[in-house]
């Protein structure tokens, strides 16, 4: 029951609360008198209503009135706070009341019960002590036992799901197939094997229905672990006892023979390599491509095979990828080739797989003959995962246990035949499908330094390497066939591109002197200054810029104008590009580079014997487009004639191109045959020209002449000029030979426009025949028409003393 508080108590249900106050009237004060009158008397007393009105006056009487009132309005108030604030507690109270009095009676019940059951038993007679602790103890050791069984059933799923992510697969195995041998002994039913539970007394499957519950968990780890051991076998980074101990799990969990263990290691890593070889760089193969053609302030086309015009941004993050690729790819055929032999080589006896099969099923717990990662036991495994205290409760028969191999089946067996078979099968496999990828990656180099760089490193992978000396030179013969190729189509993509640039430049050229934009004079170009060009950071670029200067200075000696030399370098730059990548591969390993840069020079030859022939064509084309006698055409002559001149005598071009020596002789003969060509063409039109200019209006000469015409004079002069500008850069030799040339053909036309004319001057002949006599092996016979002229015309005007005086 609950004690009720005093009215004039702060502390009303647990909460603190302020006293009523009240306000002193008159009533008041005498309702107080009235109460310190009154005594204090019991409860019970002041019921007894004839008494109260006989010990009190009626005055007193109310006020004891009004104090019952009050108390009863504040029983009120604390009821009405106690039922709105704690009538759940009381709900719940009342509750618990009854159901503890029901269960006290039950209580009660059973203890009578109890009472009367003791009572009327009987007293069995006493056994002996020994024998009954003898029994104990049996039984205790027997539910012992039992735990030990089912802890490990229980905690299976746990510790294969850690040797599971750990890639203990072979651990695993061995547990699920320890769990699996626990699981039969635990549901074993037959009452007449002393080993099974029953005839300890204990269904199991009854009483522990977990077990089985369990065991379907346990079941499901099986094809995960045969799953998930199978798909880490692409990994190549794993070690001989690691993949070894994989497919011994595979052999024992899937009852896979060992060739079928060998074919899924070997199809499992071609999936790999297909992984790796699928690997394809962000950007494609590009053929070399010139550079941005745009006209030089002498008219002419820029075209540049500098290593930096064929070098574009990303070369080195290209060609790293590719060398990962291609280690990568290797890895993976060298690493397998060795996991395979080590684990199934088996010619000086029995293989690494074999002989682990062997220690699983012998007694031994050690066995030098095999790794000590493989020397797996139950005891060594479950001390790992469990409590040695868990591990001695079980039988011994299970700390023993082994899985069960059948060492006379053949599916625990392999042929030494059907190893090689198979390693040699896959083998080319492999290697069919990275020479595929190989090519492709070579695709993306487009510098020959790039590609001998990869070949490079791939031979110090390959010679280093776990594979045997034929499987070597297969990859390295396979690896320099590719090589070969790129390099070859490189070249041969270089020098097409440098005889369409050619043309182009020529072309351009060529437009460009017809029209008189530029001018192509080497005798004015020999006096033009060659700006130094001055460096803010001379360390840097001072090399660079004195070999420019210095290249500038042999061309302005040499009259290589600009026009000229931008023409030229289309091919020049090729040919040195090639040259210079052929010494660069030469000069690293001499032995064995040197057969394949021999080949590489070999195949390259007809590309350069194509890219000479193009130039021939290229060239006789201009001369035959050059027609009429115009200062064009002349002009187009001197320029195809400075061309063939410096390609066959002076450049560099015939030399490092790589044509064989008769192709580069034929190339040079018939540059020669050109330029002589040419040189007729120039010297007949320049004649022609200069005739055509020199003719002089029809008018009167006089009688009394004193010397040659103003007009044959002023040509001269200007065969002088022309022949110098043309001759400029020649041997004094060649120069002789061409000025008489010239001007025997200049004294023929002379001889044949002037006669027919009737303007024939005595001392035009007269000056002819001195400067002819001598001057050429055919000059007998133009002197001798010289004198027959000047004979004809002195007997005509009778003019020849005036000849000798003159």
């Amino acid at each position: 029951m609950l004690r009720r508080p005093s009215a004039t108590s702060p502390i009303e249900n647990g909460h603190l609360s302020k006293a009523p106050t009240t306000t002193s009237t008159p009533a008041n004060v005498k309702d107080q008198v009235a109460k310190r009158s009154i005594p204090n008397a019991n409860t019970t007393n002041l019921l007894n209503t004839d008494e109260l009105f006989m010990k009190h006056s009626p005055f007193e009487i109310k006020v004891i009135q009004n104090r019952f009132k009050t108390d009863a309005d504040a029983k009120k108030e604390e009821l009405r706070q106690m039922v709105g604030e704690r009538y759940r507690d009381l709900l719940q109270a009342s509750s618990s009341i009854i159901s503890i009095a029901k269960s006290s009676k039950r209580v009660t019940e059973a203890l009578e019960e109890s009472r009367n059951a003791i009572g009327n038993e009987v007293d069995p007679p006493l056994p002996r002590t020994s024998s009954i602790a003898n029994v104990q103890g049996e039984h205790l050791h027997a539910l012992q036992a039992l735990a030990a069984h089912m802890k490990l059933l229980l905690d299976a799923p746990e510790h294969l799901w850690r040797l599971i992510e750990r890639k203990k697969f072979f651990p695993a195995a061995w547990l699920f197939l320890l769990a699996r041998v626990i699981h039969h002994a635990l549901i074993r039913d037959d009452e007449q094997d002393e080993e099974s539970w029953k005839s300890q007394g204990v269904d199991v499957l009854t009483e522990f229905p977990l077990v089985q519950r369990q065991w379907e968990a346990v079941s499901q780890f099986r094809s995960q672990i045969i799953q998930r051991a199978t798909m880490w076998l692409r990994d190549p980074s794993s070690s001989v006892e690691d993949v070894c101990a994989t497919l011994v799990t595979l052999h024992l969990l899937d009852s896979r023979p060992l060739h079928d263990t060998l074919a899924s290691a070997f199809s499992q890593r071609s999936k790999t390599l297909n992984n790796a070889l699928a690997t394809k760089s962000e950007t494609g193969p590009s053929t070399m491509s010139l550079s941005e053609s745009k006209p030089s302030a002498n008219g002419g086309i820029t075209f540049s095979f500098s290593q930096d015009s064929l070098t574009p941004a990303p070369t080195k993050p290209r060609i790293r990828e590719v060398k990962e690729s291609i280690y990568s790819a290797f890895t993976i055929i060298s690493q397998t080739m060795n996991v395979a032999r080590q684990i199934f080589d088996g010619k000086s006896g029995l293989s690494l797989i074999e002989r682990h099969l062997e220690f699983i099923q012998s007694d031994l717990d050690k066995n030098a003959n095999i790794p000590h990662e493989l020397q797996l036991t139950t005891q060594t495994l479950l001390t790992s995962v469990t409590s040695t205290a868990h591990f001695q409760l079980l039988p011994r028969g299970l700390q023993t246990y082994k899985p069960y191999v059948d060492l006379t089946s053949p599916s625990a067996s392999l042929r030494q035949e059907y190893i090689e078979e198979q390693l040699n099968g896959w083998f080319h496999q492999s290697t069919a499908l990275l020479k595929d990828a190989v090519e492709r990656w070579f695709e993306e180099l487009e510098i020959v330094k790039e590609v001998w760089s990869v070949r490079v490193v791939t031979r110090k992978w390959v010679n280093t390497s776990t594979l045997g000396e034929g499987e070597k030179m297969q990859v390295l013969d396979m690896v320099d066939q590719k090589c070969r190729r790129r390099i070859v189509d490189i070249w041969k993509s270089a020098s097409k591109t440098a005889a369409t640039t050619f043309e182009t430049c020529l072309e351009v050229s060529l437009r460009s002197i017809g029209s008189g934009e530029t001018v192509n004079s080497p005798v004015n170009y020999l006096f033009n200054t060659v700006p130094l060009s001055i460096l803010s950071q001379p360390s840097t670029g001072f090399d660079s810029s004195l070999k420019s200067y210095r290249s500038s200075l042999e061309h302005q000696l040499l009259g290589r104008t600009a026009l000229l030399d931008s023409v030229l370098s289309t091919l020049e730059q090729c040919a040195r590009h090639i040259h210079e990548e052929v010494s660069l591969m030469r000069s690293g390993s001499r032995n064995e580079a040197g057969s394949i840069v021999d080949l590489l020079t070999s195949l390259h030859e007809p590309a350069a014997e194509s890219l000479t022939k193009s130039c021939l064509f290229v060239l006789d084309h201009a001369v035959k487009q050059t027609q009429g006698n115009d200062d064009a055409s002349i002009r187009k002559l001197l320029f195809l004639e400075q061309i063939t001149e410096d390609l066959s005598s002076r450049s560099f071009f015939v030399e490092q191109i790589g044509c064989g020596q008769t192709a580069r002789d034929g190339f040079v003969k018939q540059l020669e045959l050109l330029n002589g060509t040419i040189l007729d063409a120039w010297k007949y039109k320049t004649v022609c020209r200069i005739i055509e200019r020199s003719s002089p209006a029809l008018r009167m000469i006089p009688t009394l002449s004193i010397g040659p015409d103003p007009e044959l004079v002023q040509a001269l002069m200007k065969m002088y000029e022309a022949i110098q500008e043309m001759a400029f850069r020649w041997d004094n030799l060649k120069q002789i030979d061409m000025t008489q040339d010239t001007l025997m053909m200049f004294v023929e036309a002379w001889l044949k426009d002037e006669c027919p004319r009737g303007r024939a001057s005595p001392y035009n002949f007269a000056l002819l025949r001195e400067l002819a006599a001598g001057a050429h092996p055919r000059a007998s016979e133009i002197v001798q028409k010289l004198d027959d002229s000047l004979g004809e015309t002195v007997s005509e005007t009778g003019n020849y003393f005036c000849l000798r005086g003159y």
